[in-house]
C-alpha cells in the first residue's frame, strides 16, 4: 500500500532542529545565505512546527509565530526538492490554517520577495497566491536593496462545511489564548516531591499559569514537556476534597502523557486524559 504521507505535528526541539536543517540546506536557491539559514534552523525549536511525513521521512515542515492576537505569520516553509508540485505545501499551510482556526486567529500571512526579483521566489509567490494570499505591502528595504520584501496575507477562511471554528476547536483555541497570554511558573521541578504526599515524585516540571484562577482558585495547573504547544488537559476529580481541576499539559507527547496518565493512577482523584486533535483529523 503506497505511502501518501500526513502532517504531523512535532514537539522535540532537536527533531525540529534536525528536519529544519535537512530540508532547509536542499534548498539553496531559497536558503543560499549559511547565516540566515541557520537562524531559520535555530528559531524552529521553539515555534509551532509541523512537519511532512512519508515512509517515516520528513519531507517538508511549517514553522509559525503569532504577531499580534489576531494574526499568524508563516515563519518559514519548506519542502524537499524532490517533492515539489506534489500537494505537500498545500497541506503544510492548511494544517496552519486549522491551528489559527482553533485559536481564532483572523489572518495569516508571510514574507516573500517581490515578483520579478528572484525566479525561486516567484515560484513561491505563484504558490502562495495560488492558496489564497493576496499581496498587502512591500518593504523595499527591510532586508536589502535586491530582495524587496513583499508581505502576503489572507483572511483565515472557516473549515468547509462549517459556519466557524468547532466546539472542539474553540475549546483549544481558548486555551491557547490563556497560555500565549500567562507567564508559566514551574513551582514543582521535574524530580521534586510532592509537599503533602512525600511518595509522589513529579515526573515532570509541574507549575501553574499566573494570573489565572483553577478550580481550587490558584493558577491553572500545567506539566511542562519539551515545548510550549498545547497538546492535552488531564481533567481531575477529587471526591474527598469535592475539587475537580484541569492540568494542562504543554509539549508532552504520548510517551510522556502516558507517563503521567500512570503517575495518576495510584492516586485518590480520579483523572480523564483529553488529546488535543492532530491537525489532519480535523480538516
Amino acid at each position: 500500500m503506497t505511502d501518501v504521507g500526513r502532517v504531523e505535528q512535532v514537539l522535540d526541539p532537536g527533531r525540529k532542529r534536525a528536519v529544519a536543517a535537512t530540508v532547509l540546506r536542499a534548498l539553496p536557491q531559497w536558503f543560499g545565505i549559511p547565516e540566515s539559514t541557520q537562524a531559520y534552523i535555530d528559531d524552529s525549536a521553539g515555534q509551532p512546527f509541523w512537519a511532512y511525513v512519508r515512509g517515516g521521512e520528513a519531507i517538508g515542515f511549517v514553522t509559525v509565530e503569532h504577531t499580534s492576537d489576531c494574526v499568524a505569520e508563516i515563519h518559514v516553509l519548506g519542502v524537499l526538492p524532490q517533492h515539489h508540485r506534489q500537494g505537500v505545501g498545500r497541506e503544510l499551510v492548511r494544517a496552519v490554517l486549522d491551528r489559527c482556526r482553533e485559536q481564532g486567529l483572523q489572518f495569516l500571512q508571510v514574507k516573500t520577495v517581490v515578483a520579478g526579483h528572484d525566479e525561486a521566489y516567484d515560484r513561491t509567490n505563484r504558490f502562495y497566491e495560488a492558496m489564497g494570499f493576496r499581496r498587502f505591502e512591500v518593504f523595499p528595504t527591510l532586508w536589502d536593496a535586491a530582495n524587496p520584501c513583499q508581505v502576503l496575507v489572507m483572511a483565515v477562511p472557516p473549515r468547509d462545511g462549517d459556519d466557524g471554528a468547532s466546539a472542539d476547536g474553540a475549546f483549544w483555541g481558548a486555551i491557547d489564548s490563556l497560555v500565549r497570554t500567562s507567564r508559566v511558573v514551574v513551582d514543582r521541578p521535574r524530580g521534586s516531591r510532592h509537599p503533602r504526599f512525600p511518595d509522589l515524585e513529579y515526573p515532570l516540571d509541574y507549575g501553574y499559569l499566573d494570573a489565572t484562577s483553577g478550580g481550587d482558585g490558584e493558577g491553572i495547573d500545567c506539566w511542562l514537556g519539551a515545548g510550549t504547544e498545547v497538546t492535552a488537559v488531564f481533567v481531575t476529580v477529587d471526591p474527598g476534597k469535592r475539587d475537580a481541576e484541569v492540568k494542562v499539559c504543554l509539549g508532552c507527547d504520548e510517551k510522556t502523557l502516558e507517563v503521567l496518565r500512570r503517575w495518576y493512577e495510584p492516586q485518590r482523584q480520579q483523572c480523564l486524559l483529553l488529546r488535543r486533535p492532530a491537525a489532519s483529523d480535523t480538516s
